[in-house]
């Protein structure tokens, strides 16, 4: 097997797919079709296992359970998010910020800071900017409550209420913007220069 075929059979067998393929599995449409479902599978699973061993995407992980291929056999992709769906990009990248934990509360800014000792910053020590008492993140920002993840996920998940969602999250994220990050007194950053409001 030469050309485009060996390079797409090398590929499949490589990390993370690690699909063994011979040239036997190219005269059929069914297996190339198998094969085309089999390697989705691998890859929902991968991003899945992804989502779930990383210390910060917590409100994915509460949308996505851990699902496990069943002997090869292929399953339905899960459909595209309704937040994905909003009309009005500001918003919609604002509540795509706040479910990948790519915005600048400051439970992510000081995942990236440390003291000039070199230690890390805490979770618990990074507080709001506001109340200056609880960890600044999502549900803190959003919704002050033990049952926000759950009343994220559920606007999050509602067609209807996803886009109301959005606008609520976006003018969230832009007031917390607005105000510089909490540095507790103690922190003694190795920069107290902290991430621009808009970056």
């Amino acid at each position: 097997m030469t050309g485009w075929l060996k390079d797409l059979k090398d590929n499949l067998a490589r990390d993370p797919i690690r699909i063994a393929v011979e040239n036997k599995d190219f005269a059929s449409k069914d297996r190339v079709e198998f094969l085309a479902n089999q390697v989705l599978a691998v890859g929902w699973e991968n991003l899945l296992d992804d989502i779930h061993t990383s210390s910060k995407l917590n409100l994915l992980k509460s949308r996505h359970p851990r699902l496990r291929l069943n002997n090869g056999k292929a399953f339905k992709v899960p459909e595209i998010q309704n937040y994905l769906l909003v009309p009005i990009d500001r918003h919609r990248k604002a509540l795509t910020k706040l479910m990948t934990s790519t915005h600048n509360l400051a439970v992510e800014v000081f995942r990236w800071k440390q003291r000039k000792d070199g230690s890390p910053i805490n979770r618990e020590e990074r507080l709001c900017r506001f109340c200056h008492e609880c960890v600044e993140d999502e549900v803190h920002a959003v919704w002050d409550s033990e049952n926000g993840v759950a009343a994220i996920n559920l606007a999050a998940d509602s067609s209807g209420l996803c886009i109301a969602f959005a606008r609520l999250v976006y003018g969230v994220l832009e007031t917390f913007d607005s105000v510089p990050v909490y540095i507790p007194d103690q922190a003694e950053l190795h920069s107290r220069e902290i991430l621009p409001s808009n970056a």
